[in-house]
């Protein structure tokens, strides 16, 4: 898992990126945090980031992140789906498995 900023991120660099975007202040993000890690072990075949979002202003505003923690999953470079507020194991590992 790599912690990125607006100028490493390229979302066209792998063919499943998962992006976590989150906040330190944010309770809900450290909650989701290890469910997160959890899911990046299990699908190895993926790039995972993390951009935080005070950090990563221009990133948070190109894919119009409202509401953290948001998960932003890019297939071949297009946002595939999104999913805000804190996710279950199961239902990270639902959206992932139909991308394998």
């Amino acid at each position: 898992m790599t912690e990125i900023t607006k100028s490493e991120f390229d979302a066209t660099k792998d063919a499943v990126a998962i992006v976590d975007f989150w906040a330190p202040w944010c309770v809900p993000c450290t909650i989701m945090m290890p469910t997160f890690r959890k899911v990046s072990e299990q699908f190895t075949q993926f790039a995972f980031y993390k951009a935080n979002v005070d950090n990563n202003q221009e990133l948070t505003k190109k894919y119009e992140i409202t509401g953290i923690p948001a998960i932003v999953i890019f297939k071949n470079g297009e946002v595939h789906s999104k999913l805000t507020g804190i996710q279950t194991e199961t239902k990270m590992q639902e959206v992932l498995q139909s991308l394998v």
